[in-house]
């Protein structure tokens, strides 16, 4: 066993006690699904495995993603201050803080700004210099947004995404009398915090760690940018689906009257940590986690059991 092998496998053994037990989540959905009709009820049966099974783990990941942020290995192995600012305990509150991130703030502005051009102008005047530009914009406003891949082995099978902004920033997210300027985000920091998410996050310790060793995430961490409109992206198990959004403009449109679940318009969670960095500044951590992200790490150990059978 090399060196780094040791090394890592001991930093994510530390974690385990922290993540919840998933391991009768199979049973406990069998239930579930045995307490509806098969046929027709698919939906309700979606939902209330949501609220009764994997928004409850949600909220017990929360210690592991402070111990994830606060330690890391290699070069970067100062341990950092971590605490939760805000983890919605209910449904209502998580749609509450989703719907003020993703739709009321100022995080996807510039994505939407680029979207309504491209609608209004480029087609009509097809002006490649202004579209140059608009398409700028929009990137720049990608600066503190990362997606960090969960893999089950080789493969990869969601994402979740991250948000990372200084103190200072985040508060001018929510507020439009304080200048927001996602642009001069130190991408360095926020490369480093998701670095964090990503050396355990890529592959989660739900299992004993020896069955991680063959996966990706092990030897080389990975996490991708992504841009604000691919937040609620839920194509290929990425963003969050929005249920609302309509069309790649991100048009919003209410659900219908007959709608299952209406109170749940993202599909998915957030909780926001404080991550005070070594310099006193102090950063803000937003971690989007879809209900395909959440699903897929309380699979986790019935599938490495099929996968060993």
């Amino acid at each position: 066993m090399s060196q780094s092998i040791s090394v890592k496998a001991v930093f994510l053994r530390k974690l385990t006690s922290l993540f919840p037990d998933v391991s009768n989540t199979e049973v406990r959905l069998q239930a579930l699904e045995a307490a509806w009709p098969q046929d027709g009820h698919w939906q309700q049966r979606h939902y209330r495995a949501v609220e009764d099974i994997y928004c409850p783990l949600w909220q017990g990941l929360a210690p592991a993603y402070v111990a994830t942020l606060a330690m890391s290995l290699g070069a970067d192995a100062t341990v950092l201050s971590v605490s939760v600012a805000d983890w919605p305990a209910t449904v209502a509150g998580q749609q509450s803080h989703l719907l003020q991130l993703l739709q009321t703030s100022r995080l996807r502005q510039g994505w939407r700004d680029y979207a309504q051009w491209f609608e209004d102008e480029f087609w009509r005047k097809n002006n490649q210099t202004a579209k140059a530009a608009a398409e700028a914009v929009f990137r720049r406003s990608s600066a503190p947004l990362r997606e960090i891949p969960l893999y089950h082995g080789m493969m990869r099978v969601s994402c979740q995404q991250l948000v990372c902004l200084p103190l200072a920033q985040w508060q001018a997210l929510h507020d439009p009398a304080l200048p927001f300027a996602p642009e001069s985000v130190d991408v360095a920091v926020v490369d480093r915090l998701a670095t964090r998410v990503a050396q355990v996050f890529n592959s989660p310790p739900l299992v004993d760690v020896d069955l991680l060793r063959d996966g990706n995430g092990w030897d080389e961490l990975v996490l991708w940018n992504t841009n604000a409109g691919q937040l609620t992206g839920e194509i290929d198990c990425h963003g969050m689906r929005d249920r609302c959004e309509h069309g790649w403009k991100g048009d919003v449109m209410p659900l219908p009257l007959d709608a299952v679940a209406p109170h749940w318009r993202f599909e998915g969670f957030c909780g926001h940590l404080r991550v005070t960095l070594e310099s006193g500044e102090n950063w803000m951590v937003s971690v989007l986690a879809p209900v395909h992200f959440v699903r897929r790490l309380a699979h986790s150990v019935a599938w490495y059991r099929r996968f060993l059978s």
